[in-house]
């Protein structure tokens, strides 16, 4: 008790199938415009203060064109959203719908973007919701999860913004190929996690040894990173979560370089 079952996330897995999700996922990097990546490339060789504002206009499309295929499936992981919520790289903030989802449960929704040129997106995706909530909690008491946006680390999050064990779900989307030292990020989330709290990631992984696709990551990797503001195309997400961690998760793999996974940590 504590993870999604499997049949439950196998039903959502299919309804994304029917949806032409994996169809999306295979097009990978190839499904973004050669010229958004040339001119990503472009701001990378300027130096990190354009690279960073066009990850900040970049972040949001990608992340808002995922969010309208992945909907479904995300919808029924995060059905027991609770508490409080940490949305780490929260990019334009497309996980915050799933909170609104659980108005009635979840308390505070902490986003955690580094990169403030995202932070307007964040906080016009914040006031539509709450806006659609206002108008529809017009004759009903009610109270709408809270917002609060941070640029800090993780490192400089723990003990002050948020204490240690106080976290009672955690959200990862495509995050960790961006942090320098994911095997120390994913410490200090296990610190901020409740014992029984829950995690959710989606993350673009390595494809397997021997394929064209992995042979294919690994040689764009060094510009592709350059282009992304420091994305790392071809790490071994699911295997460093899986070694760092002493969460219990189920996962999915999508179309090869996809790992979508729900999980929680031991309360003992």
């Amino acid at each position: 008790k504590g993870l999604v079952k499997v049949g439950a996330a196998a039903t959502a897995l299919g309804v994304a199938h029917q949806l032409g999700v994996l169809k999306y996922l295979l097009a990978g990097v190839a499904a973004v415009p050669i010229a958004v990546v040339a001119a990503g490339t472009i701001s990378g060789l300027l130096g990190k203060k354009h690279s960073a504002r066009f990850a900040g206009w970049l972040v949001p499309v990608v992340c808002g064109m995922a969010d309208s295929k992945l909907a479904p499936l995300r919808r029924e992981l995060l059905k027991d959203l609770e508490g409080t919520v940490l949305d780490v790289g929260a990019g334009g903030g497309v996980y915050l719908r799933y909170s609104f989802d659980r108005k009635d449960f979840v308390d505070r929704h902490i986003a955690v973007e580094p990169n403030v040129n995202c932070h307007p997106k964040i906080e016009k995706t914040y006031a539509t919701l709450l806006e659609k909530f206002s108008s529809d909690e017009e004759e009903a008491q009610g109270k709408a999860p809270a917002l609060e946006l941070t640029s800090c680390f993780l490192e400089d999050l723990v003990n002050t913004i948020v204490p240690q064990a106080s976290v009672d779900w955690i959200i990862l989307g495509n995050v960790l190929c961006e942090v320098l030292d994911p095997e120390k990020e994913l410490k200090l989330l296990n610190q901020l996690l409740k014992p029984g709290g829950k995690i959710y990631f989606c993350e673009h992984v390595r494809a397997p040894d021997g394929s064209l696709w992995g042979k294919m990551q690994d040689f764009v990797a060094p510009w592709w990173k350059l282009a992304s503001d420091g994305c790392n195309c071809n790490r071994r997400t699911l295997s460093i979560i899986q070694n760092s961690t002493p969460w219990k998760f189920e996962h999915w793999n999508v179309a090869g370089r996809f790992e979508i996974g729900v999980g929680m940590k031991p309360k003992k």
